[in-house]
């Protein structure tokens, strides 16, 4: 990895610019995307990423992040957002969107990810935390919720929901969504020192 510019602002703002080489040696064929099956081969990619993020001292803050380059046989463009929003103390709210294109020599397509993260610290001791995750590959749409108290230092009561669908249709925003799994599980940690 070479990183050619690299600037933080005063302010905390940053932005850089980084060049990645990667050597790989694949010793199985795979299918990546649909039909689409990447062969047994060495490969030698070159990668350009470009990143700007604002300081997350500020109530809103963002980061965009954009990579070119090559992707086994083929090229992919990656496109990177985040957005962090903090409106008071203890309280976040975080939405991040990534969208890559991926063109071979036969096949082209694309892949997008979004994700919707909670962060609420009512004390210093309890974290109630969600992540909402979904990509139009699996079509999955999958949330993860976390309630955490520590009792004292070292000692840590956990609550835990996890649920998961899959898309029916090829929009998620037509909700039309089919429960393949959903767990709730329950975790004390406690350390007795003596």
């Amino acid at each position: 990895t070479l990183t050619p510019l690299n600037i933080r602002f005063e302010s905390q703002d940053e932005i850089g610019v980084k060049v990645v080489a990667l050597s790989e040696f694949l010793d199985n064929p795979f299918e990546i995307y649909g039909e689409i099956t990447i062969p047994v081969s060495e490969y030698k990619s070159k990668e350009v990423q470009f990143k700007f993020e604002t300081s997350e001292k500020r109530m809103v803050s963002t980061e965009l992040e954009y990579q070119t380059g090559d992707f086994w046989n083929g090229k992919k463009q990656t496109l990177k957002t985040q957005v962090s929003v903090k409106p008071f103390t203890g309280f976040n709210i975080q939405t991040e969107y990534e969208k890559n294109k991926v063109a071979f020599v036969d096949n082209n397509f694309d892949t997008e990810l979004y994700s919707l993260e909670l962060g609420l610290y009512p004390t210093p001791r309890t974290a109630i935390f969600s992540n909402l995750q979904y990509d139009n590959v699996s079509r999955a749409l999958g949330l993860f919720a976390k309630l955490q108290h520590t009792i004292r230092p070292g000692s840590d009561f956990y609550l835990v929901y996890t649920h998961n669908w899959i898309s029916r249709t090829e929009r998620i925003f037509d909700f039309d969504l089919e429960t393949v799994s959903k767990v709730s599980s329950l975790k004390i940690n406690y350390t007795f020192r003596f």
